[in-house]
């Protein structure tokens, strides 16, 4: 997965997350003490790697997420056709919704 593909599937992975909370961009920006164009930015593709890595650990909390996630349920489950559920947990992309 190159650079690109890699910004795009964290992007649409934390709108994913964030929609699943039922919560709006600006709701995720107080929580974590940023402005919402942030969030836009990370859930647009448009965020640089090392703006995301700032983000990370507040995310997780907000989302109630394990910050390996982040690693292993965007980058190591592509090969075998899974990903990792909000707890971290390995879930099979059939059993997705």
């Amino acid at each position: 997965m190159n650079q690109i593909e890699l910004r795009k599937r964290i992007a649409n992975e934390l709108r994913t997350l964030r929609k699943s909370k039922k919560l709006s961009q600006g709701k995720v920006a107080d929580m974590i003490g940023v402005h919402i164009n942030t969030i836009h930015r990370l859930e647009s593709e448009a965020a640089s790697d090392f703006g995301l890595i700032g983000h990370i650990i507040p995310l997780c909390e907000v989302y109630e997420i394990k910050p390996h996630w982040f690693i292993m349920g965007i980058m190591d489950t592509e090969s075998n056709n899974s990903t990792l559920d909000a707890r971290g947990a390995l879930k099979s992309k059939s059993d997705r919704v």
